[in-house]
């Protein structure tokens, strides 16, 4: 977490090697610059909104967790 409340996700080694074999297979592909943009921004745009909602199911599972057993609660935020 940064000092403004931001939590960062990083990627992994995996990831970041796919994302290059996905962009050297885009490269290739018989399509314009701006066709090109906008298919990597639609593919961001959902890698962005699938670690949002992994992050949001993560985080309620903890919450709901917490919520059964008292005693976990005290366990984990101490």
């Amino acid at each position: 977490m940064t000092t403004s409340g931001e939590i960062l996700i990083g990627k992994t080694q995996e990831f970041t090697d796919k994302a290059k074999e996905v962009s050297d297979f885009i490269a290739n592909l018989p399509i314009s610059v701006d066709e090109n943009n906008r298919l990597v921004l639609a593919m961001v745009e959902q890698v962005e909104l699938a670690e949002k909602a992994a992050f949001i199911q993560g985080f309620a599972i903890g919450v709901e967790y917490a919520k059964k057993d008292d005693d976990n609660t005290e366990n984990l935020f101490s």
